[in-house]
């Protein structure tokens, strides 16, 4: 593709550079580069993006639902959208080993950034990343938009995993 589609995420694009108006939005990639927007951004600058993403969504539902929220059938694949384009910077990151998990965890695990498929907001310890249904309000399967490559994203920023542990012992005294 010879240009980029900044619309995805246009706010991390806005915040990262503070320059471009809307009329960028299909510019060429090489012009971007030349004006010094990164393609893909750095994942830190991602990473701060989804934190601050998450801090105007705690704000806009402080109950954490945004499937009563007026429009939420609209509003509902915009935040997944977000969420999805930032887990994509930053799980290619981790993959090639240019951010290690522990960075992601100091950033984003008390922060709920992770949208449902519900239309819940939650932090990443409430999924449990081997599951394929909830279980309840804490173990929760990850996201069906969030594809099985990008689940190490949400294991670095706190969710949980039962691959790692043994098979429980029982001991009869």
């Amino acid at each position: 593709c010879s240009s980029l589609y900044l619309n995805i995420d246009a706010h991390l694009c806005w915040t990262y550079s503070r320059i471009l108006p809307s009329v960028f939005d299909r510019a060429p990639a090489a012009l971007l580069k030349r004006i010094g927007v990164a393609h893909p951004p750095p994942p830190a600058a991602v990473m701060r993006h989804l934190k601050s993403a998450s801090r105007v969504w705690g704000a806009a539902f402080p109950s954490g639902d945004i499937a009563g929220a007026p429009q939420a059938s609209v509003l509902l694949p915009c935040l997944q959208g977000v969420v999805l384009g930032c887990c994509s910077v930053i799980g290619a990151a981790v993959a090639g080993a240019r951010l290690h998990p522990s960075t992601v965890r100091s950033m984003l695990s008390h922060s709920a950034w992770v949208v449902t498929d519900a239309g819940r907001i939650v932090n990443a310890n409430a999924v449990c990343v081997d599951l394929e249904a909830h279980l309840g309000d804490l173990a929760l399967a990850p996201p069906a938009y969030i594809p099985g490559d990008l689940h190490a994203v949400l294991h670095a920023a706190g969710s949980s995993s039962m691959s790692g542990l043994e098979v429980p012992k029982c001991c009869v005294k």
